[in-house]
């Protein structure tokens, strides 16, 4: 499994079963590992945790989560598309506010897909 850098975190090698992978319907050379920095998607992705990010879905589905690449970095948030042909990204974190911007603007790197951390 690869990882996804930012050029500040590296992601220790995450295994996954090909079998559960596809019972998932998802393919191992489709999958990038991720550590997530920062609480705004507290609580369903926390600070630190490993995320599992597949490369292939890229086509935003309303209310799901993705990567987006933003200059050097990476953002982790949930995707809503609006009529007026706005984005918004959502944290899940009530503390962070909506963003709002043109589609056209954002490169998403993948959806998230799976997410684990140690307790």
């Amino acid at each position: 499994l690869m990882a996804i850098h930012d050029g500040r975190t590296t992601l220790p090698g995450l295994a996954f079963c090909r079998n559960w992978l596809g019972k998932q319907g998802l393919e191992a050379r489709h999958l990038a590992g991720l550590q997530a920095r920062g609480n705004s998607m507290e609580p369903t992705i926390r600070n630190a945790e490993s995320i599992l990010v597949d490369l292939e879905q890229r086509e935003i589905i309303d209310g799901e989560i993705y990567v987006i690449q933003d200059d050097n970095s990476f953002l982790i948030k949930r995707l809503q598309r609006q009529l007026s042909g706005k984005l918004r990204m959502l944290c899940d974190n009530p503390m962070y506010p909506v963003i709002e911007c043109p589609e056209a603007e954002i490169k998403v790197v993948g959806r998230v897909v799976w997410r684990g951390s140690l307790l």
